[in-house]
């Protein structure tokens, strides 16, 4: 009778990923449910110790509603400040204007092998530039119009999953235990285990990839001020974003704006933002094989796959999500031999 039992847990299991992985509508109706219990799952240990003087739910309440405030008192912040940068950034790229001058003028002094060539280009980029500005901002009002659209809809699943989160966390013991009764009953050890790795992996990565994001925001809005950039902050924020994502870096967004300052004849400032990503580069590439250890060897192959199928499945989420999973599983399953806070049983 365990048996047939524990296929049926097995064969339940199965289906329902095969459900997420290929119905969107499965996944957007999983996903608050899914998000709620991980985040009770984070929250567990604080929510924990303060129980030992509240009531368990009013210690979830607390510890939630306290998240919460602290997760949108970030979001405001950033707005207020790119909407305080928008009229710098805005007036900034007003002088975007004279790039193609600037580029027909370069091209003019080049042999005429090569200027023909690249002045017929440039005379297609200013014929097609007003076109491809409205098709670009009508791109834009729609992706807008979408958002707004679909704003009452996210707002409902981010209370949905605060809400699940909310009841998972004010009796944990309770919902653990029956989600570890879904799995067949020989495989519950094993699970323990990997999801005991899984976590140190991913607790890991993150502290590893935080120190870093760290010190590159940092150099980048030290630099960047210097510098004189309108929105310094987000944009220091966002390139040092792109600079944890693998396959990515800041590079593909430092050097192609260095190049637009110097076709712009601010040939200084686009020096100092190659010497700044340069620099940025360097303590990363230094400082990663140390604090990531073998998630640092991570297939480029594999990681490309893997951004590819989440961007796929899951949008821009599974884009930052996928090697995240993914290092936090290299670090599990090939931790560093001298790694101090690994899990007791691996030790």
């Amino acid at each position: 009778m365990n048996g047939i039992l524990d296929f049926a847990k097995l064969t339940g299991l199965v289906l329902a990923g095969v459900l997420l992985l290929v119905s969107a509508a499965a996944r957007a109706c999983a996903l608050p449910f899914v998000l709620g219990l991980l985040l009770a799952a984070w929250l567990d240990r604080p929510v924990t110790r303060l129980a030992l003087r509240l009531p368990r739910w009013l210690a979830a309440l607390v510890i939630l509603t306290l998240t919460a405030l602290l997760a949108l008192s970030a979001v405001t912040l950033l707005a207020v400040q790119l909407w305080r940068d928008i009229p710098d950034a805005l007036e900034g790229l007003a002088g975007a204007g004279t790039l193609l001058a600037r580029l027909e003028d370069w091209a003019q002094r080049l042999p005429p092998l090569f200027s023909g060539a690249l002045l017929w280009l440039l005379g297609e980029l200013q014929t097609q530039g007003s076109a491809l500005t409205e098709r670009l901002t009508a791109g834009l009002a729609d992706q807008a119009a979408g958002w707004v659209a679909a704003l009452p809809g996210r707002l409902f699943a981010a209370g949905v999953g605060l809400l699940a989160a909310f009841y998972a966390a004010a009796d944990w013991t309770r919902v653990r235990a029956g989600l570890w009764r879904l799995l067949p009953a020989d495989g519950v050890p094993a699970a323990r285990a990997l999801l005991r790795r899984l976590r140190w992996g991913a607790s890991a990565w993150l502290r590893a990839q935080g120190r870093l994001m760290g010190l590159t925001f940092l150099l980048l809005l030290g630099g960047l001020l210097l510098l004189r950039v309108p929105a310094a902050l987000p944009a220091a924020l966002l390139v040092s974003v792109a600079d944890a994502l693998p396959l990515i870096g800041s590079g593909l967004i430092l050097l192609p704006w260095a190049l637009v300052w110097w076709a712009q004849g601010e040939g200084w400032r686009a020096l100092a933002l190659t010497a700044l990503w340069a620099l940025s580069a360097a303590v990363r590439t230094a400082l990663e094989p140390r604090l990531l250890g073998a998630q640092a060897g991570v297939s480029p192959l594999l990681t490309l796959l893997v951004m590819y199928a989440g961007l796929q499945w899951f949008g821009a989420g599974g884009l930052i999500a996928g090697p995240v999973l993914l290092s936090a599983a290299a670090s599990a399953f090939h931790p560093p031999a001298a790694a101090s806070d690994a899990p007791a049983e691996d030790r």
